[in-house]
């Protein structure tokens, strides 16, 4: 199934905790972003036995270009992007089901740049405190000894990719889990 999906979204009057840069001396508070305007698109597909017998695919991408129209308490961010909505995002997941009770995934996750201030005046992105543009992979080995149990064990950020949305996401994490149904 495929689904594309246009968007435009005016709000008014955003509450957000900003400078006021138009006093003397700056005011820091949650204060009212007159317009914030964001238009974009979406992509997405998901689908069962792709090219062969067991594949699955789930992916998407999105591009949305959220700006500052108008902010008469901070007037240098009008005509910036919105706080830590990126340009372009995607994700991409394949599961293979190689019977039954066996299956295997990959997922991939895609963000662009975002930034953590208003006036997009973030200088380094990739430390605590900044967003980074960040690409990682997540994979997933699933085991079904019967209907209602299930046993699993995966790698998520398989490559020990270092990024910061603020603070410090996990590194490279293994886990196992376990379900049983009654």
């Amino acid at each position: 199934m495929l689904n594309v999906v246009w968007l435009q979204d005016d709000v008014k009057n955003t509450i957000f905790s900003q400078t006021n840069t138009t006093v003397i001396p700056n005011v820091t508070n949650f204060q009212n972003i007159d317009k914030v305007r964001s238009r974009g698109a979406e992509v997405a597909y998901e689908g069962q036995d792709v090219l062969l017998r067991g594949l699955d695919l789930i992916a998407n991408v999105a591009y949305t270009q959220s700006k500052i129209i108008a902010n008469a308490n901070n007037p240098a961010s009008v005509g910036k992007y919105f706080y830590r909505i990126p340009l372009w995002r995607a994700n991409l997941a394949t599961t293979y089901r190689a019977t039954e009770k066996l299956a295997g995934t990959v997922a991939m996750r895609y963000s662009g740049r975002q930034y953590n201030t208003l006036t997009n005046t973030d200088t380094n992105p990739n430390t605590y405190g900044g967003t980074s543009t960040y690409f990682v992979v997540d994979t997933k080995l699933t085991y079904k000894p019967t209907k209602s149990t299930e046993l699993g064990v995966g790698i998520d950020n398989l490559f020990d990719r270092r990024y910061y949305v603020f603070h410090p996401y996990a590194g490279r994490t293994f886990y196992v889990e376990g379900r049983i149904g009654i």
